[in-house]
């Protein structure tokens, strides 16, 4: 299992010892997403390896953090049906789950 928490991104049951590479996949909302770490600490009883990750830059794994944090915030979260489906955001939802700033976003990266 796969867990993001204020210490970090951890796995449990991972059988690595400490600076082993491994590839983690997250199951992410919009579908599957892989990624390569090295495990740089073993903590708990279920032996949950901490993972930094590998070959992403640095606003990438910005990115990736931030994105992490809004679906945990998110999970935390009641949802409402007439809000912005961005965790935080709150303002009214106008198209596609989104307020008109997080939509405009998504349809400037679709176009990439």
């Amino acid at each position: 299992m796969v867990d993001f928490s204020s210490a970090g991104l951890s796995v449990s049951g991972l059988s690595a010892r400490t600076g082993t590479p491994v590839a983690v996949e997250l199951d992410l909302p919009p579908g599957p997403f892989s990624l390569c770490g090295m495990v740089v600490h073993r903590q708990g009883p279920d032996g949950a390896a901490g993972i930094r990750y590998l070959g992403l830059t640095t606003g990438q794994q910005v990115d990736l953090e931030l994105y992490l944090w809004d679906l945990l915030a998110a999970s935390a979260l009641p949802s409402s049906p007439d809000r912005c489906s961005v965790a935080g955001c709150g303002r009214v939802r106008k198209a596609r789950r989104f307020c008109s700033r997080h939509y405009n976003r998504w349809r400037r990266e679709q176009g990439r």
